[in-house]
């Protein structure tokens, strides 16, 4: 949420539509960057950050914004899109996770959220929700990135 912030006011900050779409163009370049080197949790801030309203109703500045930039943008932000559940990025991490990766963490939180729920709701006493198969699987997946 930091990152996400500092990114929108870095782009916020100048009154001149011309330097913020400089920044914006920057903060798309590195999104790209991040896409090339598998840091997934800096690329969702990024496009958290430019898709913020404060920074989508910059109709001037957007209007700066070449084509190109676009169009990586929309891709970019279609890949870590929340819709069905983190779906083209969970896609896309299963055919790309055997190079070193830095993964969403919003996903796992999620999943351990709910699965945790759902764990509480049909578990009996003395039960450890490490030892619920599919609890234990994402906790091997995240030690797997962290090693």
């Amino acid at each position: 949420n930091y990152v996400t912030r500092f990114i929108e006011h870095s782009i916020l900050l100048s009154q001149d539509a011309s330097a913020r779409a400089q920044q914006v163009h920057y903060w798309i370049k590195v999104a790209s960057r991040c896409l090339d080197l598998n840091n997934y949790q800096t690329l969702k801030a990024i496009v958290s950050a430019l898709g913020t309203p404060p920074v989508q109703r910059l109709r001037r500045t957007w209007a700066y914004i070449p084509k190109k930039s676009l169009v990586k943008l929309e891709s970019l932000s279609e890949l870590m899109s929340e819709a069905s559940n983190y779906g083209r990025y969970r896609e896309h991490m299963g055919m790309h996770a055997t190079r070193p990766t830095v993964p969403f963490l919003g996903t796992f939180i999620h999943d351990i959220t709910y699965l945790l729920a759902a764990f509480k709701t049909h578990s009996q006493a003395g039960d450890l929700p490490e030892e619920e198969p599919r609890i234990h699987e994402v906790l091997m997946i995240m030690a797997q990135f962290q090693s």
